[in-house]
């Protein structure tokens, strides 16, 4: 008997599930899957590494690597002060995955994976045009979601409803040489003005500053910082 050729099998290397390959922003509409979770909407970040320019990691990156417990409850207290998604426990990751897969309109939601969420965008806004002009494009979208969450929490965190108006004020000078670039924000909305020496408290319901401002985060601070409330002229 002759021998046989034996024919070359081969595999197919699978395209990485989002979370686990480049850290990339994905755009508005898109719809990625995390864990088993799928997360429709876009306008968030997902890889398996993302600094931020203080060099730590990015906190609204999700990453896949990382572990997502079955359940968790979005309406329960999860985070503290400044959360990262590689910092939060498992359990607060899926509760997070859940509202962002519920589409971020429950109004019940701990406000600290709200500021997870909004934690991107001021980094799209700030950090990101910085490199990128192109990314001016994606501005009414942006904005428009900052009106969006501003009408379900807006009342309910003045901390969230502080930093939202203050990054569309930072958004519309970033973006100004854009044609027809407005601000998205309902008429008569403004951020309170707070003394420079305004600290807040742990136990006040308010933050001192935000993360980018409190941070230093690299060569667009000087356009941004002073939007936040805790650098405000009184």
């Amino acid at each position: 008997m002759g021998d046989k050729t034996v024919p070359e099998r081969t595999f197919a290397i699978p395209t990485p599930s989002a979370g686990f390959g480049d850290a990339r922003w994905v755009p508005a509409g898109e719809t990625v899957k995390i864990s088993d979770v799928k997360v429709p909407g876009g306008m968030l970040y997902v890889g398996a590494q993302l600094k931020a320019a203080n060099g730590s990691t990015e906190p609204s990156l999700i990453c896949g690597r990382l572990n997502v417990a079955r359940h968790g409850d979005f309406r329960e207290r999860h985070t503290n002060y400044w959360p990262s998604y590689a910092e939060i426990s498992a359990t607060a990751r899926r509760a997070y995955l859940n509202w962002l897969a519920e589409g971020r309109t429950h109004p019940d939601c701990d406000i600290g994976l709200v500021f997870l969420f909004f934690y991107g965008l001021e980094r799209r806004v700030i950090l990101d045009t910085a490199n990128n002009d192109s990314i001016k494009t994606e501005w009414p979208a942006i904005a428009g979601e900052l009106r969006r969450l501003l009408a379900i929490y807006g009342e309910r965190s003045g901390s969230f409803r502080r930093y939202a108006v203050e990054l569309d004020g930072a958004g519309r000078r970033i973006f100004q040489a854009l044609p027809g670039t407005r601000s998205f924000l309902p008429t008569g909305l403004r951020a309170p003005r707070l003394p420079a020496a305004s600290t807040g408290s742990v136990g006040s319901g308010s933050r001192p500053c935000s993360r980018i401002a409190c941070n230093g985060m690299g060569p667009a601070q000087p356009r941004h910082v002073s939007a936040h409330p805790g650098n405000a002229v009184p």
